[in-house]
């Protein structure tokens, strides 16, 4: 009996967390084109030069929360969900998919920047940083005597990945679509 009260328990947690991430994600797509239609009607904010979905141009702000723009257009962050969902937003910061994807920040960074990863498969070395408030990755390769080629570097815009089993890093190419680092 108590493996089946176990079981029951872990099934309504799953569902728990299922419930949580997609009211996180209706309120991701609804806020956004509500508050958009409203900011339009208000004329309250002032759309980005270029930047336009289905619904028109983007803003720069709604309720005084950034709206990204490029690729992943027309989000806000997820603290705007709080103020009419604080139990919901506090309870799903918990749960890793609540860490899955956004842009870097200094706050939110679980890898050790000041380490060289290796990966010794490719031959590969990788390198993170903060300059001027943007995460980089820098990737390389040593020839013989140990001089570095085949260098890249580019900023990174999104994290993928809460970090308790893995990251990935992305990139915006020069018209705005994401490549993986």
């Amino acid at each position: 009996m108590r493996y089946c009260r176990d079981l029951a328990e872990a099934d309504l947690h799953d569902l728990r967390s299922i419930l949580t991430a997609l009211c996180i994600l209706c309120a991701l797509l609804v806020i956004p084109n509500g508050c958009r239609d409203q900011a339009a009607a208000t004329g309250s904010t002032s759309p980005a030069p270029g930047d336009s979905d289905s619904y028109g141009l983007i803003p720069k702000t709604i309720g005084g929360f950034a709206v990204t723009h490029g690729a992943a257009a027309g989000y806000i962050e997820d603290a705007a969900c709080r103020e009419c969902h604080a139990d919901i937003y506090d309870s799903y910061q918990s749960v890793g998919m609540a860490r899955s994807f956004y842009p870097p920040s200094k706050d939110k960074i679980v890898e050790n920047l000041d380490q060289t990863f290796h990966h010794h498969l490719t031959g590969r070395y990788y390198e993170m940083n903060f300059r001027d408030g943007k995460l980089y990755q820098k990737r390389y390769q040593l020839d013989q005597q140990g001089r570095r080629f085949a260098e890249f570097e580019a900023e990174v815009a999104w994290i993928i990945g809460s970090g308790n089993h893995v990251r990935s890093y992305f990139s915006h190419s020069p018209h705005g679509e994401l490549f993986q680092l």
